[in-house]
């Protein structure tokens, strides 16, 4: 044999281990659902984890093929040149299979947390929480509810990786995927999840491209400078998805998020430009405006002067105070024209008039609590088919009922676990 054959034989030989190592990881990718645990299975419903399996099937049925070609012309190759044309072939066939891996593992990951001690049925109480948020929202429009599988990981505030979002691989994302922390979980905090929810939303309907536009003219036409309407419009990701909680939640989701963007001043009057996230200071004020606005008079006007009492604007710095002082006269009209006006997003409808503030108004919770809110005066069926006023229920009773910290976390795991078992009885999540 010629030294230029055995050279070919050589690379041949190399090529088709790799080929070989390539095609055995493809084949054991599989689905993360049968990577974890029995118990986390037995925590998923059938919808999650069909939605999960579908969308892995999907990856490898891709990888499958571009290996099969690959290993086609790897066949038909019989020269150095066009081995190494090859050796390109496979690598692009191996990096894809790594991004496919990071989307594996990332699963893996999430779906584990459901293992844990005691927080599997606590995680799918969130998950109906979450979607009956969706439906309350995207259910009048006519539009999908997607799968929604809640995790538990460390950190200050939730977080959600949407669903229909393109992953590192380029495929899409099965499931809305939401981060409950630790340190929420079980507490009236969990209002955070209606704000991830506002993000699934937005993504779905697509309302930001049009509240941007909407939020600007409006703060222009209030009186309002051009900067400030540009850094308004910037903070649109964010608002319109504490707005979708608020319509859900009000003060609870208020009160919530006072306690994740709350501590020192410099963090609370802080501005990033570029960052989707309000100044912390006018974030909370705008949601006191928009329960007052939404629903009149309430504790949210007590909580609105504890609030400045707590940063007063002084202690912010030059330009801060100038966007505070620019911004605290519109924050009324600017709550009314999210609330109210008439999206092509929302099929012509106003937030409002999908998700009205009756939902859980004041009204509504005294009708759910005794006398002195310091407990629930309706029967368990009404405390699970009525997630949203429950949650926010939770809150009221903490603030004005006098319950101790461990009343409430003893309850509200209760509740999360009787919602989780009904609602894989009623099949909502399938």
């Amino acid at each position: 044999m010629s030294r230029g054959s055995l050279e070919v034989e050589n690379v041949i030989f190399l090529l088709r281990s790799a080929l070989n190592s390539i095609k055995l990881a493809i084949e054991s990718l599989g689905s993360p659902v049968m990577a974890v645990s029995e118990v986390a299975r037995q925590n998923l419903t059938s919808q999650q984890s069909m939605a999960i399996e579908k969308s892995f099937l999907r990856r490898a049925t891709a990888l499958e093929a571009q290996l099969s070609l690959t290993r086609k012309r790897f066949s038909l190759a019989n020269s150095l040149e066009a081995l190494r044309l090859l050796e390109m072939d496979l690598g692009y066939v191996r990096d894809n299979y790594f991004k496919s891996e990071q989307v594996f593992d990332y699963y893996v990951d999430l779906l584990h947390t459901r293992s844990e001690n005691g927080v599997g049925p606590l995680l799918r109480g969130c998950d109906q929480i979450a979607i009956e948020s969706l439906k309350r929202g995207l259910g009048p429009l006519g539009l999908d509810i997607p799968a929604v599988v809640c995790y538990l990981d460390r950190g200050e505030g939730a977080s959600i990786l949407r669903s229909g979002i393109y992953l590192w691989d380029g495929e899409t994302n099965p499931a809305a995927i939401i981060k409950v922390v630790r340190s929420a979980l079980p507490l009236p905090k969990l209002t955070a999840i209606l704000h991830e929810c506002g993000h699934q939303a937005t993504h779905i309907t697509e309302w930001n491209k049009e509240l941007e536009t909407l939020l600007y003219e409006a703060i222009i036409s209030l009186g309002g400078s051009r900067g400030l309407a540009r850094l308004w419009a910037s903070w649109v990701p964010e608002i319109s998805a504490d707005f979708w909680a608020l319509h859900q939640s009000n003060f609870a989701s208020v009160v919530g998020l006072s306690e994740v963007v709350a501590g020192s001043p410099k963090r609370v009057f802080r501005v990033i430009p570029g960052d989707p996230h309000p100044m912390a200071y006018l974030r909370v004020m705008l949601g006191l405006s928009a329960c007052k606005v939404g629903l009149g008079n309430g504790p949210w006007e007590d909580f609105a002067r504890a609030w400045q009492l707590r940063y007063p604007i002084p202690e912010a710095n030059t330009e801060s105070i100038r966007i505070i002082l620019e911004t605290m006269p519109l924050l009324p009209e600017i709550s009314r024209t999210i609330s109210n006006t008439k999206m092509n997003a929302f099929s012509g409808k106003s937030l409002n008039e999908i998700l009205p503030w009756a939902l859980a108004s004041p009204l509504v919770v005294r009708s759910f609590l005794n006398n002195d809110h310091s407990n629930f005066s309706v029967s368990t069926n009404r405390l699970v088919e009525q997630p949203l006023v429950v949650l926010t229920c939770f809150r009221y009773i903490q603030m004005f009922g006098g319950r101790s910290h461990e009343w409430i976390v003893e309850n509200m795991r209760n509740w999360l676990t009787s919602l989780a078992l009904v609602g894989d009885k009623r099949g909502d999540d399938k």
